[in-house]
């Protein structure tokens, strides 16, 4: 065994395998031989990131949240992937079809055949929505790595996400007869299989979309049952604050109401028929939010390709981290090169003509202050447990349930790996979040906390003083939250620093690939210049915003970018406000906010219309 198995990945396959209770033979159908994923459990194996972030979607694990760093040459790979897919997002049909020409000359595995034949059928649908070829495509493409799809129950398989949608795609194209029981097939493997929020909410939506479409008009139809499930769709949507598919199924669930209410005239019940018309007022009006919303970013509330399956988040080229970081750092060559390896090493790497043994990147990271593992979240643990403790930590957080996300915290400190400087980070920052939120701690104690923090593995008054090149996410979300706590009334110094960054994903094409970041801090950008009276610069921001945050299918940044364009239409004093239509502007976010089960943010919203 080979040093790898000292870097996360493996360590993290073979426990989610452990926990998934997944054989490696079923693991690897289609994928790989059985022999090459026990080689890549042992360590023994490296595996493309394509092939690893399949494997862990078939665990049931989205990649949404792991920070990745490839050599130079798989880097410019999925770098050209995601260039792809922006093109087709925006409809540059030339630029991808010339983009994904080249880069099929230099693929070989089936994944990568299957991304590309995916891709083809993105454009071709582009060209001719209603192509009758797709599904033969659908068929080539999916048995490339299912290739036992017309054999085998869905439940006898270990799909990745992208898998089940191909199979729906496939069977709605070339099987029609056979939708509605594949549909529940593949409803019963999301329900029955390990599978994340972001992962559930990419593909649960859609295949309850297909099902309604198929059965609502059928004489014999269970208008109950499918509205159940459009229910059920709309609510993971919503938790996951997620858009994929949320219009279509409002128009779904707008048309089961009808018949529902149709169904309950006849049996003469006029107080069902009272509620189901109060449900339809309240879905006819999250439609024409979300229509209004997509007519902002200029786009049609529908979903026309799956690229949001594709899009790949937070990755890093390790050749130029290594050159940025010991920049930034102050170090030479001979310095972050002593007793790991040869400076002929680092110059290598540097100038992006070299790899090195994954043992010396990861004691090169450990010096640059970084973790060694090269695919990670915001922690550092073996264990799939400790994720699913992490996803509860958030969502406390997000409903203000400090109490509960401390307790998690506290829980989290007893599982995680602590002489881990990364996992120290985390657990330093989230507590002192928690208690500044609560009003435990002062402003300037949180700030104190969350600088101890990030001088863990950085200097923070290095990082202030501009000298940025390259910060991991954990470092960015220090900054971050420290701008949070700062206050937003105008731009701090913390915000100008994270700005600079987000820039820098503008100019590279990049902000999909890390919208989450680019979302939370220009927001705050936004506003901040609103404060400023840079009225004209702050709209152009929020609505960059809103437009990227439809296109990525994310709830996120909507609401707050529409209030501060409404805040910033009645500050601008120039003859043109409507008081009627601020009115609407800021309702449709305090909506929004409630679709996305923000209800705290809803409810100061309707408190500054109240007020005003």
């Amino acid at each position: 065994m080979n040093e790898m198995d000292s870097w996360e990945y493996c360590e993290l396959l073979k426990s989610q395998i452990q926990t998934s209770k997944v054989s490696i033979e079923k693991l690897s159908e289609g994928l790989c031989s059985v022999s090459m994923l026990s080689r890549i459990c042992s360590g023994e194996r490296s595996a493309s990131k394509m092939l690893r972030d399949c494997l862990m979607q078939r665990l049931g694990l989205a990649e949404e949240r792991n920070e990745n760093f490839l050599f130079q040459e798989e880097y410019d790979s999925w770098r050209m992937r995601q260039r792809i897919m922006v093109c087709i997002n925006e409809e540059d049909i030339a630029a991808a079809e010339k983009l994904l020409d080249a880069y099929e000359k230099n693929i070989s595995s089936h994944v990568e055949q299957q991304f590309c034949q995916v891709m083809r059928i993105q454009i071709m649908r582009t060209k001719v929505p209603d192509c009758v070829e797709v599904g033969d495509l659908y068929e080539k493409a999916l048995k490339l790595t299912v290739p036992a799809i017309d054999e085998k129950n869905v439940n006898e398989l270990q799909l990745s996400v992208k898998e089940l949608d191909l199979v729906l795609e496939y069977v709605y194209h070339c099987h029609r007869e056979n939708v509605a029981e594949r549909c529940e097939e593949l409803l019963e493997y999301i329900d029955t299989c390990v599978m994340d929020e972001q992962s559930r909410a990419k593909i649960l939506p859609k295949v309850i979309y297909y099902q309604c479409r198929i059965l609502a008009d059928k004489e014999q139809a269970d208008y109950s049952a499918l509205l159940r499930r459009c229910n059920q769709a709309i609510e993971c949507l919503r938790d996951a604050r997620r858009l994929y598919f949320f219009w279509e199924l409002l128009q779904e669930r707008s048309r089961l109401y009808d018949k529902l209410e149709e169904s309950l005239r006849e049996k003469n019940e006029p107080e069902m028929v009272g509620i189901i018309r109060g449900l339809q007022e309240e879905n006819a009006k999250w439609s024409e939010i979300i229509e209004e919303v997509y007519l902002a970013a200029g786009m049609e509330p529908v979903m026309k390709n799956c690229c949001y399956l594709y899009l790949e988040r937070d990755t890093h080229c390790i050749n130029e981290v290594i050159k940025k970081r010991r920049e930034m750092l102050g170090l030479t060559k001979k310095q972050l090169a002593e007793g790991i390896c040869s400076e002929k090493t680092i110059g290598r790497l540097e100038n992006t003509k070299g790899k090195a043994q994954l043992q010396i990147v990861k004691e090169l990271f450990e010096r640059l202050g970084m973790p060694g593992e090269y695919q990670r979240k915001e922690i550092i643990a073996g264990s799939a447990e400790t994720y699913e403790v992490l996803e509860k930590i958030v969502k406390y957080g997000n409903d203000r349930s400090y109490d509960d996300a401390l307790a998690e915290l506290e829980r989290l400190e007893t599982m995680l790996p602590m002489e881990k400087p990364l996992n120290q980070q985390y657990m330093k920052r989230q507590r002192a979040i928690c208690l500044f939120s609560k009003g435990d701690i002062t402003k300037e104690e949180a700030l104190e906390e969350i600088r101890g923090a990030m001088n863990i593995t950085t200097s923070y008054e290095m990082v202030m003083r501009k000298r940025v090149l390259f910060l991991t996410h954990s470092e960015m979300t220090c900054i971050q939250n420290m701008a949070l706590i700062q206050g937003r009334d105008v731009l701090n110094m913390h915000d100008e620093v994270l700005v600079e960054i987000c820039k820098e994903y503008e100019r590279e094409n990049m902000i999909a690939q890390n919208i989450s970041m680019y979302e939370f801090v220009m927001s705050a950008y936004a506003s901040a210049l609103g404060n400023m009276g840079e009225y004209e610069m702050s709209d152009t921001i929020s609505k960059r915003i809103i437009k990227e945050c439809v296109r990525c299918g994310r709830f996120g940044g909507i609401a707050n970018n529409l209030y501060s364009l409404a805040w910033n239409s009645k500050e601008k004093n120039d003859g043109t406000f409507s008081y009627q239509a601020w009115v609407h502007e800021v309702r449709m976010a305090a909506q929004l906010f409630k679709i996305g089960k923000k209800y705290n943010s809803e409810a100061l919203l309707l408190k500054a219309l109240k007020d005003a």
